[in-house]
Formats: structure tokens, sequence, C-alpha cells
């Protein structure tokens, strides 16, 4: 072709990237075939005999790092590319980047890594691994469209490089990380249709993950399901275990959606144990947090604080910022639960920040959820709103139908707190039709349960009751025992205001009963509080003064406003029964108040009304009477009929 043959310098850099031993080369070879082909497992025995007999082989340390990745040893991942940067000092400038960039990925030194990538893919842009590595660092790194730019320049390449399912697979990763599930879920069929033409097992198997990922962000649990238990079967007939575990941690967050958390814990763990068998710590720590906040829902609050913890403490050893914001979140809703308001908002506020950061729009939505509702419990109500009103316009972005769902009952749950309940039970008819579309029963149930308390302000007590049953029939199908204990109670609180006292006291002790293991302490005070006001509708004064003792005990440990409000009222109905009329006064008038300091406008009208009862049982006729008067007006102006009545009864007696 009339070209001059090479120099010897030039023949020396083209030979030196190869080994001294051709087995060591064939091996090397060999090797890198599996791995494109996603067979890892194959791939490592390959490479880890090649550098055995070459140990200077720069090139297979670099590609047995990528094996080792690929199975969830980071550890061995990283030192594997260290050993090949630390050979590389003699490779030609191509190899030497190459080896560089892997190291810094390896190392977490992601812009260093996306810039060496560049270098490359900008000197060789026919090369299709340098273009899919840049864009995989480019979104895994943060930066989700610039990887989706460069692998729009892939497309262009040559055939048959242009049609190589890699690249949509590609694709489907930065579409995920970019929030845009559709896009990640269309991109995933194409590389699925791609990879069974050409009979690429692993490769069909890793688009079917990516398929099932998407089908959950948009809200369709069986068609997720069927995809991850196809990828399944896939992994398990090839050995593929680390593969696997990221199938079983899919299929989990799945049945965590719906609400089944037995069944999603279950999964949880065997994804854990498998990670744990395997040595990736990194991916350990991310099922610890997933199986925490399976027991954070079935109501284990010391086991899913214990678990969260050691998350955090393997995942700041690794200053795995991912896992970091996500553990940080959860431990701060169930720090919040627990009544640790303060500790709570640490965390949730460090985990915003780290979400704000990677752009992380699901995460940034769910600290804010937890923050308002935190900051309602602290009685800032405006605050409270202000965030939900954030994390709902941010989750409306995000395409996650299930996030934005959750984020409308949070902000219901204020609207319906500071009795606006017009607003809220709009918020909540959203909330329930958009999670009855992503299939997610739990939270559609609670949706329900709050609806109801709507109904029994408006004075529809059947209607109430019919709620709490749909929602009680639900949460018994998926198991929350701990969920439907509270249902239970809210029935008996029902059993109560329609003169079934019996009744209502049976439930309560049983559930209190059953919420004693737990750590809730909301919860257990607020119960104790109500089987004191059904043993008073009973006449038994003793046993009333010792179960609210044991509410004002459990307030010791809670930071929450309206459980303070809710045992201040119960304490003092029975302080007015017992004879003690003006300290209960005093106590109702300070607990008004806080519940208005608060916006807590439902417990203010009951705190109302609890003192007029008052105010008339020592004698005090006319401020009783101005009382219920008053209150009649403003609950009924605010749409609270059911209390709007009992002040006209109490008013007009003869009505």
């Amino acid at each position: 072709m009339g070209m001059s043959s090479i120099s010897p310098a030039e023949s020396w850099s083209v030979e030196l990237p190869l080994p001294s031993n051709p087995e060591a080369a064939r091996l090397y070879a060999e090797g890198l075939a599996h791995l494109r082909t996603f067979d890892a497992l194959t791939a490592r025995d390959l490479l880890e005999k090649a550098v055995v007999l070459d140990p200077s082989f720069a090139l297979a340390h670099s590609t047995l790092a990528d094996a080792w990745a690929a199975l969830g040893y980071a550890a061995k991942a990283q030192e594997e590319a260290k050993k090949a940067l630390n050979a590389s000092g003699s490779l030609p400038r191509e190899e030497g980047l190459f080896i560089e960039a892997h190291y810094r990925q390896a190392a977490g030194e992601r812009d260093k890594a996306i810039e060496l990538y560049r270098t490359l893919f900008n000197f060789f842009p026919d090369n299709l691994d340098y273009g899919l590595r840049l864009a995989a660092a480019q979104s895994g790194g943060g930066k989700p469209l610039d990887g989706l730019t460069t692998l729009a320049a892939l497309r262009s390449l040559p055939p048959p490089s242009d049609a190589d399912p890699r690249i949509d697979l590609g694709e489907s990763d930065a579409a995920k990380y970019a929030g845009d599930y559709k896009r990640q879920l269309a991109a995933a069929i194409q590389a699925e249709q791609k990879a069974r033409v050409q009979g690429a097992r692993l490769l069909t198997a890793q688009a079917l993950v990516s398929e099932g990922e998407a089908y959950r962000s948009l809200g369709d649990p069986q068609k997720s399901t069927a995809a991850s238990s196809a990828a399944r079967q896939l992994f398990t007939s090839v050995g593929d275990r680390f593969s696997e575990s990221r199938v079983l941690r899919n299929l989990g967050a799945v049945y965590f959606d719906q609400g089944d958390f037995e069944k999603a814990k279950l999964s949880f763990q065997e994804s854990m144990q498998i990670r744990h068998d395997l040595g990736n710590k990194a991916g350990e720590a991310g099922m610890m947090t997933a199986t925490a906040g399976a027991l954070q829902y079935e109501k284990d609050f010391k086991g899913a604080k214990e678990m969260y913890e050691r998350s955090l403490v393997i995942s700041r050893e690794l200053g795995d910022k991912p896992n970091i914001a996500t553990t940080l979140l959860n431990l701060g809703a169930l720090e919040k639960d627990m009544g640790d308001l303060a500790v709570a908002e640490q965390h949730l506020q460090e985990s915003l920040a780290l979400s704000r950061e990677s752009g992380n729009i699901g995460f940034q939505a769910g600290a804010l959820n937890n923050l308002g509702l935190l900051a309602l419990e602290k009685g800032n109500p405006v605050e409270a709103t202000r965030m939900l009103e954030q994390s709902v316009a941010i989750a409306r972005r995000g395409s996650n139908k299930n996030q934005y769902g959750i984020s409308l009952e949070d902000l219901a749950s204020v609207q319906l707190q500071t009795g606006k309940l017009l607003a809220a039970s709009k918020l909540y008819t959203e909330a329930i039709q958009v999670l009855t579309e992503t299939h997610n029963q739990g939270a559609a149930a609670n949706a329900l349960w709050s609806v109801g308390d709507i109904l029994v302000a408006q004075d529809d007590l059947a209607g109430a009751r019919k709620k709490y049953e749909e929602c009680l029939n639900i949460r018994e199908k998926l198991g929350e025992q701990a969920l439907a204990t509270a249902t239970r109670l809210s029935l008996a609180d029902l059993a109560l205001e329609e003169n079934h006292a019996a009744e209502a006291e049976e439930t309560v002790r049983r559930a209190i009963e059953q919420l004693r293991p737990q750590n809730d302490v909301n919860a257990q005070a607020e119960a104790e509080a109500l089987l004191a006001r059904v043993l008073l509708a009973e006449g038994k004064i003793q046993e009333a003064q010792a179960a609210i003792a044991r509410a004002r005990s459990l307030l010791a440990k809670s930071a929450s406003v309206g459980t303070n409000i809710v045992v201040t009222l119960a304490d003092a109905k029975i302080r007015s029964a017992a004879g003690y009329q003006t300290e209960a006064i005093k106590s109702l008038q300070d607990a008004i108040k806080q519940a208005a300091r608060s916006g807590l406008l439902p417990l203010q009208l009951e705190a109302r009304r609890a003192l007029g009862e008052t105010e008339a049982k020592a004698g005090n006729s006319a401020a009783a009477q101005a009382q219920f008067l008053s209150l009649e007006r403003d609950a009924k102006a605010k749409g609270f009929l059911l209390i709007a009545h009992k002040a006209r009864t109490a008013a007009r007696p003869n009505l």
C-alpha cells in the first residue's frame, strides 16, 4: 500500500501492552470476551490465571478489576486496579490513560475518571468501549444528561457498532439516573430484543433487570415482578449470584411498594446474605438499609434502628454517599416516629443535602416529606406545609408515581391535622387514585384510614366505619399487624362515639398489648389515653386514672405536640369527673393555647368542647354556654359537624 515499515521504537510500543507469556495473552482475550457478554464469573477465573502467569500484565489486572466489580467485590476491584496502575508506567499513552481512568473510577474519583475517559474517547471516537465507559462514568457520576449525549454519539458509529445492545442498556441506565423512566423502559426493551437475537443470555438478563426497575418506577408491579423473575432465572442458571442479589433487591422493593413488608423483608435478607457471602460490603450495607425499612414498617423499631446504624457505619467507612443518604432518610423518619425529634431533624437535613448534591429527586422528596411531618410534630404547621408542597412539586416532576402519591398523602395529613378538611379530602382522593395505579396497597390503606377520620369529623359515622373497615381489611391481607392495630384503635374510638364503651374497651386493651413490645411511645400514649376515656364512660374512675397515669409517663419520651394534647384532654376529663374541675379547666385552657399556637385546629376544637363540659360541671353555666355557642359556630364554619352537633346539644339540651 506504499507504507514504509515501522521503526523499532514503534514496533516496541505496539508489542509492549501484550504479555510475555502467550498463554496469559490467550486467557486475557477469552476473559475480556466473557466480560463483554456479562459473564463475569468465567471472566474472573480466566483473568486470575492470566495475572498468575504474568503478574506485570497491566491490562489483565485492569480487566480483572472489572470482573471483581461486576461480581460486587469493590475492595478486590480497587486492589486489582491499583496493581494495573502500578504496572502501567512503561505502557503507551492510550493504555496508560485507560488504566488510570479505571483506577480513578474504582477509587471513587469520578470527575477524574470522566476526564480521562473523555480524553480517550476524543482520541479514539470510533472506539465503542471507550464511549460506553465514558457514558457509564458520566451517568453514575451524577451527570446522566452528559451520558445520554455520549450514547447518542455512539449511535452514529459505523455498523455493527451503532446497533450494539450495550448502547441501549447504557441509555437505559442514564435515563434511570435522570429520572426519565419511560425512556429507561424503552431503551431496556430495545436492549433485550437485540440481545435475544444475538443469543446473549446475560445481556438479556441485564436488560430485563432494567425493565423491572422501570416498570416499578412507572407503577406497574406485575410487569416489574415478571421482568425481574425472568432475569433471576437467567442469572441463577449460570451461577451469577451477585446479579441474582440485585434482582432480589428489586423484587423486595416491589413487595414493599405494595405494602407486603414481610415478603419484602425476606427478599432483602436473601439479597443481603448473598452480598455478604460475596464480600460486597457496599451492597450488604444497602440491603441492611432495605431490610431495616421493612422492619420499620412492621413496627419493629428497635430492630430497624439497629440495622440502620450498622448500615450507616459501613457506608461511612466506604464513603458510599448514595447509601448514606438513603439510610439517613429512613433513620430520620424512624427517629421522628420514636419521638427523638432533634436527632431526626439532624439526620434528615444531612440526607436532604446529600440528595441535592447528587440530584436525586426521589430522595429529596422523601427527606422533605419527613422534615415537613417533623415540623408539624414540633408545632410548626406553616413550615410543614411549605416543605410538603415542595415535596409534591419535586415528586410531580420526577415521573415516580409512587413517590408522588406518598407526597400527596403526607401533605393531606398536614391539611387534616390543621383543620382544612376539604383540602385534605381532595388531596387524599388524588393520592388514592395515584397509589391505586401504582398498586401501593399499604399507602392507599393509609389514605383510606385518614378519609375515615375526615368522615368522623363531618359526623358521618357510618361512612367512617366503612373506610376504617376497608383499610383494616387491606392491612390484614398484607400482614401489616402493627398498622392493623392502629386501625382497630380508630374503630374503638368510633365505638365509643356510638356509646359502645364495653366493645371499645376490649379492643383497646388488646391493642395496648400489641403495642407494648414496640418503641412507638406516641401510639402507646394515645392508646392509653383512649382507654382512660373508655373506662371513664363506663364509670370506672380508678382504672381510668391508672390508664392516664401510664399515658403521662410515656409523654416523658415524646416530643409530639399532638400526642401531648391528646393525653392532656383525656387527663382533664378524668380530673373533672373526680371533682378537680379547677385543675382541669386550667389544663384545658393551656391545651387550647398550645393547639392554637401549633395550628392543630381539630385538637383545639376538641379541647374547647372539653372545656365547656368542665365549666358546666364546675357550675359555671354562663361560661359553659358561651363556650358551646362559639364552638358550634366555629366548628360548623370549618366543616367539623360532629363537634358542632355536640356543642349545639350541650348549649340547647332540649333541642
